[in-house]
């Protein structure tokens, strides 16, 4: 099922932070896919309107507001810690994690029979300077959990979208099935779009393998969507 999907990504998703993090996983096809000077009006609440606009064969969630506490930082930051990054070098420090408290997330759950997606639209209190280029030796990054889960993620091209900076990241995690005992994998792909010094976007799926490229398409027409949905020139 892929909302069981959903809940089993975890290794993968902190994988990809250690990319993009550490890795930087910010990808620039050009100048005009960077933020520029336009001006936009943003509202991150605008996400939830994106429920009436997708497909009937997927179910919505939209999830309540929420500002990320130090307590959350805490167990992002402890769940980096206990993974086992190689190349060692992009670990991400654990300041980079804590720049997020106080930021208000506004996100929606999207299933259906073959994928998943989480959406998020993430609005920080104060403004934050563009990450740096991407680290060539950490454009892929294997991640070993206590546990003994595997994630293996990768930098990967992202969608251009218009005075916004896009990054894309792949992860294939394989984990340990309690209930039959068999080792499967999971895909996902992460693809975000910053839109400004405070505000970002993320669009996550989650699918088996024979399904994993339908499920990156839709993740980046969600992208696109959602940036539509939310950000209007001023």
């Amino acid at each position: 099922m892929v909302s069981e999907r959903l809940s089993v990504g975890s290794l993968a998703g902190l994988a990809a932070i250690a990319v993009i993090a550490v890795a930087c996983g910010h990808h620039r096809d050009s100048p005009a896919s960077s933020p520029s000077a336009t001006r936009y009006q943003i509202d991150i609440t605008r996400l939830s309107n994106l429920k009436t606009q997708l497909p009937p064969e997927f179910t919505t969630e939209v999830r309540p507001l929420h500002t990320i506490s130090q307590e959350d930082v805490d167990k992002v930051s402890d769940g980096l810690k206990a993974l086992t990054i190689t190349p060692p070098e992009c670990q991400p420090p654990s300041e980079s994690v804590g720049q997020t408290v106080g930021a208000t997330v506004a996100s929606l759950s999207v299933t259906s029979q073959q994928y998943g997606f989480v959406v998020n639209a993430t609005e920080t209190p104060q403004a934050s300077a563009a990450p740096a280029p991407v680290a060539a030796n950490c454009r892929s990054v294997t991640a070993v959990a206590p546990d003994g889960a595997v994630s293996q993620t990768t930098v990967i091209t992202a969608p251009r979208i218009d005075d916004a900076t896009t990054t894309a990241t792949h992860s294939i995690q394989t984990v340990d099935d309690a209930a039959t005992g068999k080792t499967h994998a999971v895909d996902q792909y992460l693809y975000s779009a910053r839109l400004d010094d405070r505000h970002i976007v993320t669009v996550t799926s989650f699918a088996d393998p024979p399904n994993s490229k339908a499920a990156s398409e839709e993740a980046q027409r969600l992208l696109i969507d959602v940036v539509n949905s939310i950000r209007r020139h001023e």
